[in-house]
């Protein structure tokens, strides 16, 4: 049976989630435990690095989008 690119890197997206969803949850209750240990200033460098992080990770995934997008569009 055939399976086109697309379609592959759906399933395959959906089996690494489901797969890492339970280390995910585990490691959220690592991370609540050790936030309930810091202080409010230890907390906010923590909340911050992790919203940096996210905006970084944000942008890498759009500018790939993009880049993917002109790259179809103008070739």
């Amino acid at each position: 049976m055939y399976m086109d690119k697309e379609r592959f890197y759906v399933i395959l997206g959906a089996l690494l989630m489901i797969i890492s969803l339970p280390a995910l949850i585990a490691a959220g209750f690592y991370f609540y435990d050790f936030l309930q240990q810091l202080s409010f200033e230890e907390m906010q460098a923590v909340f911050y690095s992790v919203i940096h992080t996210a905006a970084c990770v944000f942008a890498v995934i759009v500018g790939i989008i993009g880049y993917e997008l002109w790259s179809s569009y103008w070739w």
